[in-house]
């Protein structure tokens, strides 16, 4: 049973309302607040960059729970509202309203912001410059997509080509400018990330890479002007911003709470003020097999974090254990991934089936598992996601056959780790 009378959590994205879900698991009769500036009810923001693009697409088909069920499970739901202020030592919260709340243990769910271009590039019209985090973003860009014909993304990461096979869809001309050398740097293995390239490029995407930008100017016709550094210049009707993100750590600093690169918690999500936890994509934590502390951006992540540090905010003490997860869906295509890529990874073994699916292991020099990912191969990746940080004591050729049913292989090899 928690100590706390009282739990309130910043944040009405997937990691609050599932730290309200864990809080709520661990003391029926604890008093739970979900605080959040947005004016809709929890949404799911992975909709944003594939469902909610779609001509016919609803936010309200985004929803993540009926209002039913805040009532159900007695957890007070604050839309538009912002926190001024924590005072951790009276273990009050300031509101944008004027209202002072006291709490016995605070979640931070406050997730991230786009990263914008810089203004050194130039001056356009806002309303031309789209990024994509918010509900607000994505009705917005809806919008664009309904009145335009060509298109230019500024970052080849997920967010940026699943908005390009959402245009393409629409019959959208579509620049995509990457200032890495390959698309997915971060989240993919080359040959993972080749093949992505090659579904946008058949269907009509223009990738430049290893393309920096020189200039953004508006035409005197009103389309975007842009300029890169080998001198290729485009022109598009708007342009999406899809370089990263950044974690809204502004609230925490100011409370005393230690920021480097999001809110710093420990496994179990606490932060170094007392009775202050964090949780999601704005927290730098721990995890299994990597050394200092990882910040991750994962719709997945952010789900069984908040639950765990819901539960522990109401007096449980669970340790976050979880694996990086995504995945994406760009034309009819499913990709999936289990693990990060780091720089311990020494080498790649691929497994391909007819019909174009594949599975990529990635491994270390102790042939533990780093990360595996797969193109409509969901049934592999996520057997084999269950072996990442396990050492393989199997062959090269073992998992290259694809005649070797991988289900059953992870069965097996389950039990000698067991």
């Amino acid at each position: 049973m928690s100590t706390s009378n009282h739990i309130v959590i910043i944040g009405t994205g997937i990691a609050g309302l599932s730290a309200a879900q864990g809080a709520r698991e661990v003391d029926p009769g604890v008093r739970i607040t979900l605080i959040g500036e947005d004016c809709y009810p929890p949404y799911d923001r992975t909709h944003l960059s594939k469902q909610m693009l779609k001509p016919e697409a609803r936010l309200e088909a985004s929803s993540l729970m009926e209002s039913e069920w805040f009532d159900r499970n007695d957890i007070q739901l604050v839309l538009n509202t912002r926190i001024e202020h924590i005072d951790t030592a009276a273990q009050s919260l300031l509101t944008s309203v004027g209202e002072t709340i006291q709490y016995d243990a605070l979640v931070l769910a406050l997730g991230t912001r786009a990263r914008q271009l810089p203004a050194s590039l130039g001056q356009i019209e806002s309303t031309r410059i789209h990024t994509l985090r918010s509900a607000e973003d994505a009705l917005r860009l809806q919008g664009a997509l309904d009145d335009s014909k060509r298109l230019v993304i500024v970052g080849a990461g997920l967010i940026g080509l699943e908005v390009a096979a959402a245009a393409r869809a629409r019959g959208i001309t579509v620049d995509v400018i990457e200032a890495s050398s390959r698309i997915l740097q971060r989240s993919c293995d080359p040959y993972t990330a080749e093949r992505i390239a090659s579904l946008h490029t058949e269907n009509g995407v223009k990738l430049h890479l290893g393309q920096s930008i020189e200039s953004v100017s508006e035409s005197a016709e009103g389309s975007v002007s842009l300029l890169m550094a080998d001198g290729t210049a485009l022109e598009a009707d708007f342009m999406v911003v899809g370089i990263g993100v950044i974690p809204n750590t502004v609230l925490a600093e100011s409370a005393g709470v230690t920021v480097d690169n999001g809110v710093v918690v420990d496994g179990f999500g606490r932060t170094n003020v007392l009775n202050v936890y964090a949780a999601g994509d704005i927290a730098n934590l721990p995890l299994p097999g990597r050394h200092g502390l990882t910040r991750l951006e994962t719709w997945r992540h952010a789900q069984d974090h908040g639950r765990c540090v819901g539960m522990n905010a109401a007096g449980q003490e669970t340790e976050y254990k979880a694996h990086a997860s995504f995945w994406s869906d760009q034309y009819d295509n499913r990709i999936q991934g289990v693990g990060l890529i780091d720089d311990e990874i020494a080498s790649t073994l691929v497994r391909q089936y007819e019909g174009g699916a594949h599975v990529s292991f990635l491994l270390d020099q102790n042939r533990v598992l780093k990360a595996v990912l797969g193109i409509d191969a969901a049934k592999d990746v996520n057997a084999m996601g269950k072996m990442v940080g396990q050492v393989l004591s199997v062959s090269d050729r073992e998992l290259e056959d694809e005649h070797q049913p991988l289900v059953p292989f992870v069965k097996k090899l389950l039990k000698k780790v067991s």
